[in-house]
């Protein structure tokens, strides 16, 4: 078996993996697909011929001598257990971050010593080249988005009284009730988008956990599975919605090979615009309100987190003045040190952009698919599951974009690597 067919053969591995852990709370060891994943990418030969497949083959492998070196793995599975930190189990998230503090900033190190040595800047730069776009770019962009929705997410956070230990329960009692069947619902969106067949290869796990949502390709495309939380919230409902666009994504795959993988930031927008069509289809005029104001603080928050991202992976001696200085404007910073305690700084670094492009995609594409086809959601069902979710890593995101035509959003053109 070649690189190609050696890597996703391993990459599907590691997805059960992690549905074993997450879902089913099993004990499992991801470091020794890790390393298996890193030999394949340290000895693949890039050829450079120019055609899309051995382009995503070259940056799989590039960035994968860095997210898969051992180093790397070690420490970030170890992040990935606070629990393994010894802090007590009502420990707040800063004194769990205080404790994760040093090998975190050793992974950031580590991360930027590696993108070194593949040519790049520092890791930042590696992330987005991967991922098909420019840092300069997206950084314009995320500022941009930032200032957008900051001054109403201020008058949010000071009405509401939110903190950064309490923020993701304000925003679940902000959207306020929900269906007690998440799952159900999800379903029930489907069926109206006519993708049933499709949702057929998706199975649901609802456990007692805080209201999130990860979504498994155990494999492409007949094994999806969803994990969520389970609450009666309409914040947990709109997490339902994004892991069904994830799922949907991997279920509509028609590609091969390499391509049956996926880019994060296509995946994180493409589940994004699943919330919109969600919204637009399934919540009345009140629930639209409501989770607006969820959204509009979220989208503030997630720019506030990239951009400290940025930043700290440039300077990261200063990490906890960088997160006051970052975060003040939004919300009160009782102890920096909760930095360390985010998982997108350790397990999933560079990632939140693919919520923000995904906000501006998400609107640019309800507004097409109601203008091209009003009041026929299975002609939206099948607009996205052709354009978005069938290519695979076939096609790349900025490719997508075109099949908005005329509502093509012209804010994110900057934001790809030419």
């Amino acid at each position: 078996m070649g690189f190609e067919s050696e890597y996703v053969t391993r990459f599907q591995e590691r997805q059960t993996l992690l549905f074993m852990s997450y879902a089913r709370n099993a004990d499992v060891d991801l470091r020794p697909v890790e390393a298996s994943m890193y030999d394949l990418c340290a000895a693949h030969q890039e050829y450079g011929s120019g055609d899309r497949k051995s382009g995503v083959l070259g940056s799989v492998a590039t960035r994968g001598r860095v997210d898969w070196h051992p180093a790397v793995s070690d420490l970030r599975n170890r992040l990935d257990d606070p629990a393994g930190y010894g802090v007590s189990d009502h420990a707040s998230r800063a004194d769990v971050g205080a404790a994760m503090e040093g090998d975190l900033l050793e992974l950031i190190e580590i991360r930027n010593r590696l993108a070194v040595e593949q040519g790049f800047k520092a890791y930042a730069d590696l992330a987005m080249w991967s991922e098909g776009l420019d840092p300069d770019g997206v950084r314009r962009f995320v500022a941009a988005a930032r200032d957008a929705a900051l001054p109403g997410a201020r008058r949010t956070v000071a009405r509401e009284r939110m903190t950064l230990e309490t923020w993701f329960d304000d925003l679940e009692r902000i959207g306020g009730p929900g269906p007690d069947d998440v799952p159900a619902a999800a379903s029930a969106l489907a069926h109206l988008l006519d993708l049933d067949e499709v949702a057929d290869r998706i199975s649901w796990v609802v456990r007692d956990q805080p209201i999130y949502g990860v979504a498994f390709a155990l494999s492409i495309p007949g094994d999806v599975r969803i994990l969520v939380g389970r609450s009666g919230s309409l914040t947990a409902l709109m997490t339902a919605y994004h892991e069904l666009g994830h799922a949907l994504g991997h279920a509509s795959n028609r590609a091969t090979g390499i391509f049956r993988t996926w880019e994060t930031t296509t995946d994180e927008s493409t589940a994004v615009v699943m919330e919109a069509v969600a919204s637009q289809l399934a919540l009345n005029d009140d629930e639209q309100s409501r989770m607006a104001i969820v959204d509009q603080s979220e989208r503030a928050r997630l720019a506030t987190s990239l951009l400290f991202e940025f930043d700290v992976n440039d300077r990261s001696e200063r990490a906890r003045e960088l997160f006051t200085e970052w975060y003040e404007p939004l919300v009160p910073v009782d102890d920096p040190a909760v930095w360390a305690r985010d998982t997108f700084r350790s397990v999933d670094p560079f990632y939140l952009q693919g919520y923000l492009i995904g906000n501006v995609m998400a609107d640019a594409t309800v507004a097409f698919l109601s203008e091209r086809f009003p009041d026929d959601p299975g002609t939206w069902g099948a607009w996205l599951a052709e354009n978005y979710y069938a290519p695979g890593r076939g096609s790349s995101l900025d490719d997508r974009l075109d099949a908005l035509e005329d509502h093509r959003p012209k804010e994110l053109d900057g934001v790809f690597r030419l």
